[in-house]
């Protein structure tokens, strides 16, 4: 497991941060409350089915779930596109860039945005100039590319 918080562990804060009771999760779900409350204690464990699910009701992944990443949710990137001085382009180094590519797919995989729309959201809603809507076309080239590799 990545950290010491168990899958019981993290199922309990996440049912209690959406302030649900045992009984309102099991019946989302549709399972028996004596099995979700085994689930939480640790003395059962899900199919892998009832981990989507849960995942789905909580919006978070089974990664977060399972104990495999300490991120809960897409909303952690290190660097959010929100957060991202994009009247900066022209001056970005080859890291913020790295990181502008990497902002671009989380935000447009948990927005599910095509690479088009997104890269029009952004010339649009930061006013880019001509140079830097082509730093932005080359960024998102090289993203294509990658997730297109033969």
């Amino acid at each position: 497991m990545f950290n010491n918080d168990s899958f019981g562990d993290r199922l309990k804060e996440l049912r209690k941060s959406k302030k649900l009771t045992q009984v309102q999760v099991s019946e989302m779900i549709g399972v028996q409350q004596g099995t979700y409350s085994r689930w939480e204690n640790g003395t059962l464990e899900p199919n892998l089915e009832a981990v989507v699910k849960l995942a789905k009701l909580f919006d978070t992944t089974t990664d977060y779930l399972l104990g495999k990443t300490i991120y809960s949710t897409l909303d952690v990137i290190p660097h959010p596109i929100t957060r991202i001085d994009m009247k900066k382009l022209k001056e970005f180094n080859k890291t913020e860039l790295n990181d502008l590519k990497f902002a671009i797919v989380m935000h447009g995989i948990k927005n599910h945005l095509t690479a088009f729309d997104y890269m029009d959201e952004l010339v649009s809603e930061y006013n880019l100039d001509e140079e830097e809507q082509e730093i932005l076309q080359t960024l998102f080239k090289e993203v294509y590319d990658y997730f297109n590799a033969d």
